[in-house]
């Protein structure tokens, strides 16, 4: 779904049709509830290649109230006493799928890579998402810095999927 005022991407949705349907049992329906005798097939699924996909970032300490103003997480974020003392990061992901693939259902962490852990909590402004063959998608995560007492905490950022 794009704006067509900024031309920018407002929402990216994939859906997936099984070639078998849901068949539902009507004889056992209530006021509430529809059983199925027989649910979707989507085993296919299960059967798709691994892609290797390849990834660049970029990790800013204490973005500026422009950057959270104008994000999703804006909200979540800016007080003043949280963005200060690096504790407050982002990090902009490009991810690519080079392949003639689809990579399916990728998700995007940040992890500190002295401690090999998740950060968490990341607020990515999308995740589990797809890409077609030869696909980018550039998202942004914002979370707290994994150690404020850190005087180069971008060093302490990787970024890898699931």
């Amino acid at each position: 779904l794009t704006n067509i005022t900024t031309n920018n991407t407002v929402s990216v949705n994939d859906y997936w049709i099984s070639s078998q349907p849901d068949v539902l049992d009507w004889e056992k329906s209530n006021f509430y509830l529809t059983p199925c005798s027989s649910y979707s097939d989507f085993s296919d699924l299960n059967h798709l290649k691994q892609v290797e996909l390849t990834m660049t970032w970029v990790t800013t300490v204490n973005p500026t109230v422009n950057t959270l103003n104008n994000s999703y997480y804006s909200g979540f974020f800016y007080d003043e006493s949280i963005n200060t003392n690096n504790n407050l990061m982002q990090t902009v992901v490009t991810i690519t799928n080079p392949s003639e693939e689809l990579a399916f259902f990728v998700r995007p962490i940040i992890i500190n890579s002295q401690t090999g852990d998740d950060v968490l909590p990341a607020f990515w402004e999308d995740n589990y998402i797809n890409l077609l063959p030869n696909e980018q998608r550039i998202l942004t995560a914002f979370y707290y810095n994994p150690d404020p007492s850190n005087s180069n905490p971008e060093s302490l950022i990787t970024v890898d999927v699931e």
